[in-house]
């Protein structure tokens, strides 16, 4: 198996993603699982900004209360 592209890996390293190495149907059925695994822990957010203009950037803070969660 040889390694990810550079290009990739920034991919991967600028979006918060994973490399799922496979080398046979047996680490292809852990790396779904793994997937599966994931999917079930992430939340996705909608914001919609009310009194300001759509355009451009607003920032907003997430505060969870959970212990070791990571809020990317």
């Amino acid at each position: 198996m040889s390694a990810p592209s550079p290009i990739f890996m920034t991919l991967v390293r600028e979006t918060g993603g994973t490399i799922l190495p496979v080398g046979s149907g047996s680490d292809l059925s852990a790396a779904f699982r793994n997937v599966l695994n994931d999917f079930r822990s992430c939340y996705v957010l909608y914001y919609s900004a009310h009194g300001v203009d759509r355009d451009g950037y607003h920032a907003i803070e997430v505060k969870v209360k959970r212990e070791g969660a990571v809020v990317l």
